[in-house]
């Protein structure tokens, strides 16, 4: 946010994300490990129910023009370290 707010051209969109895309269970399938809890459920759908958006494409963002433009990079390689830090932080505060 800082970033963009210093350096960002106005009026531009921008990506922010970690450039390493991941797919929804995969992501809560981590964060569930982390907190030591039961895996993620996901309930299947009832036969010739289209998948809900966020499951249907394969949708993959660059975050090549907020990184060239701001010289902005994120703190964290990946959403499991970034997961990793946020569950640790947590848990001492």
């Amino acid at each position: 946010v800082l970033a963009a707010e210093q350096r960002a051209i106005p009026g531009r969109t921008y990506i922010v994300s970690d450039g390493q895309p991941v797919p929804r269970r995969a992501f809560y399938t981590e964060l569930a490990s982390l907190l030591n809890a039961p895996p993620a459920a996901f309930e299947p759908l009832p036969e010739g129910t289209p998948p809900p958006p966020h499951d249907r494409g394969n949708r993959r963002l660059s975050n090549a023009r907020f990184r060239l433009e701001t010289g902005w990079a994120p703190e964290f390689a990946d959403y499991r370290q970034g997961l990793a830090a946020s569950v640790a932080e947590s848990a001492e505060g």
